[in-house]
């Protein structure tokens, strides 16, 4: 039988789903695309044993719906939060489950064995977590097409045979994170596209052309190096004209292959990019500050890839063009969060809001190297 509390909150939101989405603020604002991706945990896999196959069937469904309720709440609740929810049973837990499905059956006489996909209610997934005070993600993140690079002594790998790296992505089959990722094909048509030497370079337009191809906006470069027992991983994040730049380790386990070590690369990479959506959605649920600037620019082009990259920012809502001058561009940024979120997301791409030192204005400009990240837009006390 459920708990009080259980039963208290289940039968509130059966009867007032529609009315809390009107009248309950909402806790979090991000992009909204593939929102329903981030409610559904695909392939899980599911095993147990009891005495006779159709018993350790549906307790293995039964323990797989219990994990995917924990594994979608830790994917769209920030921090800690999800310990103010009260504790659920499976028929609470059942009473948020759109539907499931099942795939690659394995049965015997006493032991089940499947993956599961288990899809939530969105409405009353967010209706519970509105009303517990809980703070969580409106949506998944954008897709985006990764391209994996092996660095080895012969040099860099990338559609071969021997690349572990993109090996590991491509036989990837854990339940996903909060941005969908697409694992190229490697097959004829990206061979010749896209080689190791044009996904490592600083040329930007193939790369994004590659992830169009794909159906995709964004692309992650993703170059590995395995030294001794460790993986070194250097990662590039494209979108449109701005690159987030990143590098991480993991370290194997002694006696693990190498398969094992590449595979653990990417959970760190998808752990990584689950906490990028996170901290997006953290930050805009802030507040929205505006900062007037002129951004000196001597082409057309310049300002394109200027505007391209701020515009790009997590911190940033938008950019208002208020004149363009041969001189530059007199813009108004809204961002969310404070002036110190907003100079450490400018430092990423080596740009800085400094005083223009006349109209308390400011001027976007490269930052000079060893600069500090705090930048003058903080120091000045605005925002």
């Amino acid at each position: 039988m459920l708990p009080q509390i259980g039963r208290d909150w289940l039968r509130r939101v059966t009867l007032a789903a529609a009315a809390l989405l009107m009248l309950l603020p909402v806790t979090v604002v991000t992009d909204a695309h593939a929102a329903t991706e981030a409610y559904t945990v695909r392939d899980l896999p599911i095993d147990a044993q009891a005495k006779s196959a159709n018993a350790a069937r549906n307790r293995a469904i039964a323990n797989g719906q219990r994990e995917a309720y924990q594994l979608m709440l830790s994917r769209v609740v920030l921090g800690d939060e999800a310990a103010r929810l009260p504790p659920l049973d499976d028929t609470a837990i059942n009473a948020l489950i759109e539907g499931f499905e099942i795939a690659h059956e394995r049965v015997a006489p006493t032991r089940y064995r499947a993956n599961l996909t288990v899809a939530f209610k969105e409405t009353l997934v967010r209706a519970m977590l509105r009303e517990n005070g809980v703070r969580f993600v409106e949506g998944a993140g954008r897709p985006v097409v990764v391209i994996p690079i092996l660095m080895t002594e012969d040099g860099p790998r990338l559609w071969q045979d021997d690349n572990l790296w993109l090996r590991a992505w491509s036989l990837r089959d854990k339940p996903p994170g909060l941005t969908p990722i697409i694992v190229p094909l490697g097959d004829t048509s990206d061979i010749a596209e896209l080689d190791a030497r044009a996904a490592s370079g600083t040329d930007l337009q193939p790369l994004l052309r590659f992830a169009k191809r794909y159906g995709a906006e964004e692309a992650l470069v993703l170059e590995a190096r395995r030294l001794g027992n460790a993986l070194q991983i250097s990662g590039r994040h494209i979108v449109g004209g701005s690159v987030t730049a990143f590098a991480d380790e993991v370290l194997g386990i002694d006696g693990q292959g190498s398969d094992a070590v590449f595979s653990a690369g990417t959970d760190r990479v998808v752990e990584r990019l689950d906490a990028d959506v996170k901290s997006t959605a953290v930050l805009r649920s802030g507040t929205v500050n505006t900062v007037r600037a002129v951004a000196p620019v001597q082409s057309l082009a310049e300002w394109i890839s200027l505007r391209a990259t701020v515009a790009g920012l997590p911190a940033v809502e938008s950019i208002e063009v208020i004149a363009l001058s041969r001189s530059g561009a007199d813009i108004m940024i809204r961002y969310f969060g404070d002036a110190a979120q907003l100079d450490s997301a400018l430092a990423e791409h080596n740009l800085v809001l400094r005083p223009n030192g006349t109209d308390g204005g400011f001027v976007l400009a490269p930052r000079q190297s060893g600069s500090s990240v705090v930048g003058s837009l903080a120091r000045s006390g605005q925002g």
